[in-house]
C-alpha cells in the first residue's frame, strides 16, 4: 500500500514538473515576443526620427555630401588699404540647388571671411560705410581650381558736385521764345573699377531731380519735388512734367550741381510765362505747359579737375518734329510780347 501510494505521488510530482516547466517555456516565448515587438517599435521610431532630420538637414542647407570651399572677400580704395564694407553673397549651390544668401562685415583688414560655402555660382555686392555707395554686384563659380578670394576695389567718398549747364537746341523760330524747361532726371549710378556703383537714395523717385531751365539752358533752380507732388498733382513725379501749369509761388530752390553719374532724363516739358509781368529777383510766373515728352536719353555728368567755375555741358539731343511743332503753336497764342527775365534764387 506504501509503494503504490509513493508511485502515485512520483506520478503526480513528475507532471507538475513537467507543466511547471511547460508553463515556463510559454513566459519565456511570450517575454521574447514582446521584447522583439518592443524592440521594432523602437526601431521605427529611430527610422522616423533619422528621416526627420535628414528633411530638416535639406531645408536648412546644403548636404554633407556636397563639396565645399573657402570664400574671402577682401574690399581697398583705390591704393589698395582696408575699407570698412559689408559684402553679400547670394546664388545657388551646384548640388543641391539650395538659395545661399550670406552678409559678412569687414574686418580691419577689409576681409569679409564667409566661410565655407558649398560649389555653385554667386553674386558678391558690396556696400561701403562712408560713401554710402554699393556695388552691382560681382558674379563668380566657386569650385575646385577656381580662385576662392576676390578683391574689390571701391570709392571712399562721392565726388564733389558739379555745375552743369544743359544745350537744348530747338528750331530757328523758336530760339527767340520765352521759353522755360523742366527737366526730370533720374540717377542710374557711376562707373568706377569696372563695376557700377549706386547711391542708397537711388531708386523709388527718391534720388530724383526736377530742374527749371530757361531758353539757353541755364539751370534756374530745382522744384521741390513733395510741394510738387502736393500742389501740382496727387499723381506722384510723373505728372510735375506733365502739369497743365506750375504755379509761380511753388517752392524753388538753387541747384547744388549734380554729383558725377550717370543720369536718365524721364520726361522734357516745354513751358511758356502765363503773363508778360516781369519776373523779380528770386521768382518767376506762373509757367503754362506747351508740352512734353519722354526723350528715353541717358546723359553722363563727369568730374572736372578744371576750373570748377566752368560748367559741364550736357547737351540734349531732342530732335522731335511733332514735339517742337506743338510748342510752336502754343507760343503764338500764349506767349507774352516781351520776354521775362529769370534769375537764380537767393541761396
Amino acid at each position: 500500500m506504501a509503494q503504490r501510494l509513493m508511485s502515485v505521488m512520483v506520478v503526480v510530482a513528475s507532471a507538475a514538473c513537467v507543466m511547471c516547466a511547460a508553463f515556463m517555456w510559454q513566459l519565456v516565448q511570450s517575454n521574447r515576443e514582446s521584447q522583439q515587438s518592443l524592440l521594432a517599435a523602437q526601431r521605427e521610431m529611430l527610422a522616423a526620427a533619422i528621416a526627420k532630420l535628414q528633411q530638416s538637414a535639406v531645408a536648412a542647407g546644403p548636404s554633407e555630401s556636397e563639396l565645399w570651399q573657402l570664400l574671402r572677400v577682401k574690399v581697398v580704395d583705390p591704393e589698395g588699404q582696408a575699407v570698412a564694407a559689408t559684402a553679400t553673397c547670394s546664388g545657388k549651390s551646384f548640388g543641391s540647388g539650395n538659395d545661399i544668401h550670406q552678409r559678412e562685415a569687414t574686418d580691419a583688414q577689409g576681409i569679409a571671411d564667409f566661410g565655407r560655402l558649398p560649389t555653385g555660382q554667386y553674386t558678391i555686392s558690396v556696400h561701403v560705410d562712408s560713401s554710402h555707395e554699393f556695388s552691382s554686384g560681382t558674379s563668380i563659380i566657386l569650385g575646385p581650381g577656381r580662385p576662392s578670394e576676390l578683391t574689390i576695389k571701391c570709392p571712399l567718398e562721392l565726388p564733389d558736385p558739379v555745375a552743369v549747364h544743359f544745350a537744348i537746341s530747338p528750331p530757328a523760330k523758336l530760339e527767340t521764345q520765352p521759353l522755360y524747361y523742366v527737366i526730370w532726371l533720374s540717377p542710374r549710378g557711376r562707373s568706377f573699377a569696372g563695376q557700377s556703383w549706386h547711391s542708397d537714395n537711388e531708386g523709388q523717385n527718391s534720388g530724383d531731380r526736377y530742374v527749371l531751365l530757361d531758353s539757353a539752358g541755364k539751370v534756374l533752380g530745382e522744384l521741390s519735388t513733395d510741394e510738387a507732388i502736393r500742389r501740382v498733382s496727387s499723381g506722384g513725379g510723373v505728372a510735375l512734367c506733365n502739369a497743365e501749369a506750375i504755379p509761380a509761388d511753388l517752392m524753388l530752390r538753387p541747384c547744388a550741381g549734380f554729383v558725377p553719374r550717370t543720369y536718365q532724363i524721364m520726361s522734357l516739358a516745354a513751358y511758356v510765362p502765363a503773363d508778360d509781368a516781369e519776373v523779380e529777383h528770386g521768382s518767376r510766373p506762373t509757367l503754362k505747359l506747351t508740352n512734353w515728352q519722354v526723350p528715353s536719353q541717358s546723359v553722363n555728368v563727369e568730374a572736372k579737375a578744371s576750373d570748377s567755375a566752368v560748367s559741364e555741358v550736357i547737351k540734349i539731343d531732342f530732335a522731335n518734329a511733332d514735339f517742337w511743332d506743338a510748342i510752336e503753336e502754343k507760343v503764338k497764342s500764349d506767349a507774352p510780347s516781351t520776354p521775362p527775365t529769370a534769375t537764380v534764387p537767393d541761396s
